[in-house]
């Protein structure tokens, strides 16, 4: 498992509401992407600042959060014009640490408080909120309604895992044995675990990375991919192009997979984003650029890329395999401020 997952220890869960935001400067409606910047320090706010569709910047909204998106790896997640994100509180502080839930359109915040160390990974659905930590060798997962007070909880004795994802209802989280990550899935209803192709596949690192489409699991295979049936477990390795870096990144755009080859650390700028259809079930198109890649987002023909030199790049993919660099903003920051996460806003 990757070291900086196993680095920082943290918590969330749900509970209760509130604004606690204020206003930089007025958001526009012409907000096509925005970037998350924030700080472990103490007084720090964290700030989200939109930008149209030529990466001009058209506001900036405040928040009264530390540490939001610190792992970096984790994107955000956006669903119903609500942006979910962990805020891991200032300095470490874990009775801090928790979901915010911003509503993109009014403003509003939920927050969903946690008790619990060492929170690695978060998941959200259409009904659930779930997140993943561990402490002492034993692995909690967590699950709270959307909007709800209740909290519901697996508990995994002898157990480390940090990286999880839920399909119908099921979650699946990786754990090491043998020096091989094993894929393995429990429920909340029976509460019972079992290993998931473990004999068959050894996924070498596990990943919060997922796309599920008619009704298959899209997760990295080092250098390629593999689709599972959560039913019938039924597996197919589909392969890559090779590019010289492991898959990094997963994003679904409608039918469109795109799967994104880089380095994990920024130690080399080689890019290589692969189109997949979903549908047709075939790759149809093949980019490459010299870029780190840190997150990154697409919107129809446009790839938002975020870099480990905080620089925002947007391109336009064409249909030869060919990307043209639209525009690229170099991002500011201050003081301890980071940048953490960016999303499409209008998607």
């Amino acid at each position: 498992m990757k070291k900086k997952r196993l680095i920082f220890l943290f918590a969330l869960v749900v509970l209760v509401t509130g604004c606690n935001n204020t206003q930089e400067s007025k958001v526009t409606n012409n907000r096509e992407y925005a970037v998350i910047k924030s700080s472990m320090k103490y007084g720090d706010k964290t700030e989200i600042t939109y930008f149209d569709n030529q990466l001009n910047q058209v506001g900036i909204q405040k928040y009264e959060y530390g540490n939001v998106g610190e792992f970096q790896y984790l994107y955000p997640v956006v669903k119903n014009e609500i942006l979910y994100e962990i805020s891991l509180g200032y300095g470490y502080d874990k009775d801090n640490c928790k979901i915010i839930a911003i509503n993109l359109k009014t403003d509003e915040i939920k927050e969903y408080k946690l008790d619990r160390v060492n929170i690695t990974s978060f998941y959200v659905d259409d009904k659930y909120i779930y997140a993943i930590s561990n402490l002492n060798r034993v692995t909690y997962i967590d699950r709270y309604v959307i909007g709800g007070d209740d909290m519901q909880s697996i508990i995994l004795e002898n157990t480390i895992s940090v990286d999880m994802f839920v399909c119908n209802e099921k979650v699946y989280f990786y754990t090491e044995q043998n020096g091989k990550s094993i894929l393995n899935r429990t429920d909340f209803f029976t509460k019972h675990t079992e290993k998931v192709l473990s004999d068959k596949i050894n996924f070498e690192d596990g990943t919060n990375f997922n796309v599920i489409y008619n009704n298959r699991i899209y997760v990295p295979y080092g250098k390629d991919i593999v689709a599972i049936s959560p039913d019938t477990l039924k597996f197919k390795v589909i392969k890559m192009p090779e590019s010289g870096n492991a898959v990094s990144g997963l994003y679904q755009d409608g039918h469109n997979l795109y799967v994104a080859q880089a380095d994990t650390h920024g130690e080399n700028s080689k890019l290589c984003m692969i189109q997949y259809d979903l549908k047709e079930q075939k790759i149809v198109n093949e980019y490459k650029t010299f870029s780190t890649l840190m997150q990154f987002s697409v919107k129809k023909d446009e790839l938002y890329v975020l870099s480990f030199e905080d620089e925002l790049i947007k391109f336009h993919m064409k249909n030869d395999g060919q990307l043209k660099e639209l525009k690229r903003k170099q991002l500011k920051t201050t003081g301890y401020q980071f940048v953490s996460a960016g999303f499409i806003c209008n998607n």
